[in-house]
């Protein structure tokens, strides 16, 4: 029986905090600092956390050697599955449980996808 790879989910979870509180800085930043539009603060502050992510994961978490070539895409599909699992969760749950607890539950489907996508796909050094 497989075991669960402990380290590589708690640095995993790590990464997720830091690029949280890193990507909302950007948003604040841009927003109050900067004065741009909500949107475009979004936008940055999503930028910023999605580069963080991909490189922190990729040389701290899973120590991947797979070039930035082969990985970056697999790393934007992995986000873009991750994001419509996490919408797909709280389109089906917001009437049944409620807005929070439906952003809860997507966010953990978020995580848990994005987790496996990355182990098993991103950042792998097997070939394509």
């Amino acid at each position: 029986m497989a075991t669960l790879p402990f380290p590589e989910i708690a640095k995993f979870v790590i990464v997720g905090g830091v690029n949280t509180c890193c990507s909302l800085s950007v948003i604040f930043f841009a927003s109050a600092i900067l004065g741009c539009s909500p949107y475009v603060a979004n936008l940055l502050g999503y930028i910023v956390g999605v580069c963080f992510s991909y490189l922190m994961n990729r040389t701290w978490t899973f120590r991947s050697s797979r070039s930035h070539q082969a990985a970056i895409p697999r790393f934007l599909i992995v986000f873009a599955v991750s994001y419509a699992c996490n919408l797909l969760t709280l389109h089906m749950l917001m009437d049944i449980i409620g807005e929070f607890p439906a952003q809860l539950a997507g966010a953990a489907i978020y995580v848990g996808v994005s987790f496996v996508g990355s182990r098993l796909f991103t950042f792998t050094d097997r070939r394509a």
